[in-house]
């Protein structure tokens, strides 16, 4: 954990709009929590069922999810999400939803593929790859992603407080991303909720790290929810 506070990415080309699939549309069930899709049996889960998610601008309880049917160019969690979109280690296809403002899923396209940091296997284990200069470019090139294992990487951001997990998988024959956004509350962001300690102080690793395995195991359960529909 103490490796993932010296990894920054390179920011990629400006993104001036989120841009999301229009097509399928996607549904969230309060009930269950079940995210899915018109147009196959793609399903995910983020928050068990009955778990309440705030409304970051206004404090209010409800479940924050936006799709293309929803977006709002002018909404300011959708500048933090552009923002968010440009670090990402890989070209962004499109974005299927975002929830709750921390949470982005999204297709990307297998070109221009940074090596990942971390592979977690469906069991949960888990190898670092550290960093990709530690590897030869023999060694990238083999390196791939299939559909039992997610790469992993860490995206820091000292400036802006903040610290994103990009998970990439395969769901189907897709290639999909999964981001976990930490973002610490500051005055370019002073909206609720968001996290009161800075996410980037070395002090706070223990705390920053207790997430990241959190979501490591969400992305391993949505993994494996997606591969029992397929079978």
């Amino acid at each position: 954990m103490v490796m993932l506070m010296a990894v920054s990415l390179m920011s990629c080309s400006s993104l001036k709009h989120i841009p999301f699939s229009s097509y399928p549309q996607w549904k969230i069930d309060r009930e269950s929590g079940l995210i899915s899709n018109t147009a196959d049996s793609t399903v995910f889960r983020f928050y068990e069922p009955g778990h309440e998610l705030v409304n970051r601008e206004d404090c209010n309880y409800g479940v924050p999810f936006i799709t293309s049917a929803n977006y709002d160019k002018e909404n300011r969690f959708s500048k933090c999400i552009a923002e968010c979109l440009k670090s990402f280690p890989c070209d962004i296809d499109s974005v299927l939803f975002v929830l709750n403002d921390e949470i982005v899923v999204f297709e990307f396209t297998e070109d221009k593929v940074l090596s990942p940091h971390y592979v977690f296997s469906e069991d949960g284990r888990s190898f670092g790859l550290l960093v990709e200069n530690l590897l030869t470019q023999q060694e990238q090139k083999q390196l791939q992603l299939t559909s039992d294992i997610i790469w992993r990487n860490i995206v820091f951001s000292k400036r802006a407080r903040r610290i994103i997990a990009v998970d990439r998988l395969i769901i189907g024959n897709k290639h999909v991303g999964i981001a976990y956004i930490l973002q610490s509350k500051i005055n370019k962001y002073p909206f609720c909720s968001y996290y009161l300690w800075d996410v980037t102080d070395p002090r706070n690793v223990e705390m920053v790290g207790y997430v990241l395995d959190k979501d490591k195991n969400t992305s391993i359960n949505n993994l494996k929810r997606n591969k029992k529909i397929d079978e």
